[in-house]
Formats: C-alpha cells, structure tokens, sequence
C-alpha cells in the first residue's frame, strides 16, 4: 500500500487533488521540501508537519509534500477512502458466507449518497456528521464480522487499512530526500511539534511503544528506533490525528 506515484503535472503544481476539486499549490519555504523532484519511494505512513509541508518515511528516506488539505476537503477525502475499504471489506465477507444485515448495507450505500452531497453542496456539515455516524456503525459490524469470518489476524489487519486510508487521504504527491545520520536499517519518522501535536504527547507516545524521540532544532521531533516500535508508534499518532479530522 502507498500513495501512489504522482503524475509529472501534479509535481509540477504542487496540487492536492480530491475527486473535482484541486486545492490550490502552494509554495514550500522549507528547506526539506526543494524543487519537485523525479525521485520516488514507497511507504505505508504519512504525517501532516505544519499547514504548508507533510513528511512521510520508509526506513531513512523522507519524503515532504507541498500542500496539506483544507479541513472541507480533508474529511471528504478522508470519508471517501473508509468508505472504499469498507466496501471492499463487505465484498470479501460475503465471498466468504456472510450473510450482512441489510440496514447495513442500505447505510453504507446511505452514506455514500451523503458523501456525494457533501462534494455537490459545500458547507453543510450535518451531512458529514450524518455520513461519520453511518460509517462507524457500519465499521463496527463489519469488523466484528470479520473477526468471526476471517479471524482476529485478518480483522485487525482491517481495521488498520482503515486508518491508513483515512490519513493517507489527506496526503497528495510527494518528493524524496534521504535523512542523514542515522543507520540504514533504522526506521525513522519526523513529528512537527504543535497545538494539535504538542511535545507532552508525543513523547509520552514514543515512550509507551519504547522508540527514542530528540527534538531537532528545526521544531521537529525525530522518532526512531525498531520498525514494529515504529510502526506502532505512528498507529498510536494516526488514530489521535483521525479524531482531530
């Protein structure tokens, strides 16, 4: 799973796009985020810094991108995408005997409708609170299904493709720069402390899933240590930043 490669159009705009509509560019004055660059790598996690730069990493490679989605697009985005993996998570438990209650079903399709709404007519935010409403329900038996269908495994694995859908969704395309002085094979995150991240919180995470946190002097917090520390680490920061949407 990643973001995807982005077209050489969209690195040229530094464009954030979301269905129909393009969030405007905007320019990056930060140093980590040069020139677009042809240069791309993968990975599964991505983290908003500050309102004009995100950054994301796999192993020692940052990525920054040039725009961050306004919050009206962002939760679009970001409904859009669980719905996606609720859909294709309803598709699997059927192929696998489930037989789905269909006000489940009707609400997922409800939602969807709802979703739709919200991107013809701006500006109404009881259709967002009406779709979040229907989607967590429907998640909440899905997931419960799956792990009587699928197993605890495979029901956890799910729920974790919702969440990384959700923050991805509020990502765009993205440029490469390689992260010096730390080994290879340590994985890594850079954290932009703030009102929504403060320091407290960030590292009582890092504590809690045993990763090392130093502050850098440009307001960011270098996170690193064990992949699976790390990972969890950022499932513990991907949840707090869904619920901040």
């Amino acid at each position: 799973m990643g973001l995807g490669q982005p077209s050489p159009g969209q690195l040229g705009q530094r464009a954030v796009v979301a269905g129909a509509e393009r969030w405007p560019p905007v320019a990056s004055t930060s140093p980590s985020c040069p020139s677009p660059s042809p240069d791309y790598a993968w990975a599964f996690y991505v983290f908003w810094l500050n309102p004009h730069e995100v950054c994301w990493c796999s192993k020692h490679k940052l990525k920054s991108l040039g725009g961050l989605r306004g919050p009206r697009v962002r939760a679009l985005a970001m409904l859009e995408a669980r719905w996606k993996v609720l859909s294709d998570l309803l598709v699997e438990l059927r192929s696998r005997g489930a037989d789905v209650p269909a006000e489940v079903v009707r609400d997922l399709r409800l939602s969807r409708s709802l979703i739709e709404a919200m991107r013809a007519s701006p500006g109404h935010p009881e259709l967002e609170a009406k779709a979040e409403e229907l989607m967590l329900g429907v998640e909440a038996y899905l997931l419960a299904e799956a792990e009587v269908r699928l197993g605890p495994d495979r029901a956890e694995e799910w729920g974790r493709r919702l969440e990384e859908a959700s923050l991805e969704a509020a990502l765009g395309p993205a440029e490469v720069r390689f992260r010096p002085g730390l080994p290879r094979d340590r994985h890594w995150v850079r954290v932009k402390v703030s009102e929504d991240l403060p320091m407290d919180l960030l590292r009582q995470l890092a504590s809690e899933e045993g990763v090392s946190a130093e502050l850098q002097q440009d307001g960011f917090l270098l996170v690193s240590g064990d992949e699976g520390k790390v990972k969890a680490f950022i499932r513990r920061l991907a949840k707090h930043i869904r619920g901040q949407a």
